[in-house]
C-alpha cells in the first residue's frame, strides 16, 4: 500500500526503494517508461510480468510476508513514507488493516499483489484519498 502511494503519489524514494524497483524492473522485463506510465495513470498490472513486478515490489519491501499482508510493515512505511501526512497516513493504516481481512491469496501466479492493490485503490477511493498525480 505504501509502495503504491510512494509511486503513484509522488512521495520520496529512497535509495532502497529505487534497488528495489529496479532489481523487480529487471526481473520483470518492465522498462521504466511501462513503470512511469502506469503510476501516472494509476492503473493496476494487467500483463504477467506487470503482475509479478508488483509481486516482487510488495515481497522484497516486506509487505507481503508469508503468503499475507504483513499490516506492522505496512503501517512502517506508512509511518516513515507519510510522517507529514497525518491524515493520509491514519487511512493509509486503515486500508492496510481492512485489505488484511479482506484480501486472501488468491490462486494463479502473482495475483495477490493485484488482489491488495485493487481493495487498497477501492477502500482509497471510498475514504477520499485525492487521485494525485505522479511527480518525478
Amino acid at each position: 500500500m505504501a509502495v503504491l502511494a510512494t509511486l503513484t503519489y509522488g512521495l520520496e524514494i529512497s535509495s532502497k526503494d529505487m534497488e528495489i524497483l529496479k532489481e523487480c524492473r529487471t526481473k520483470n522485463n518492465i522498462s521504466l517508461g511501462d513503470l512511469l506510465k502506469g503510476a501516472e495513470k494509476q492503473e493496476i498490472p494487467t500483463t504477467e510480468n506487470g503482475k509479478c513486478f508488483l509481486q516482487c515490489v510488495m515481497e522484497k519491501a516486506g509487505v507481503i510476508k508469508d503468503d499475507k499482508i504483513n499490516v506492522d510493515r505496512a503501517k512502517a512505511i506508512n509511518a516513515k513514507k507519510l510522517k507529514d501526512k497525518p491524515d493520509f497516513k491514519d487511512k493509509a493504516d486503515k486500508i492496510a488493516d481492512l485489505c488484511s481481512k479482506e484480501v486472501t491469496k488468491p490462486d494463479g501466479k502473482c495475483e495477490f499483489a493485484v488482489k491488495i492493490s485493487e481493495c487498497a485503490m477501492k477502500h482509497a477511493k471510498e475514504m477520499g484519498v485525492p487521485q494525485l498525480k505522479f511527480g518525478v
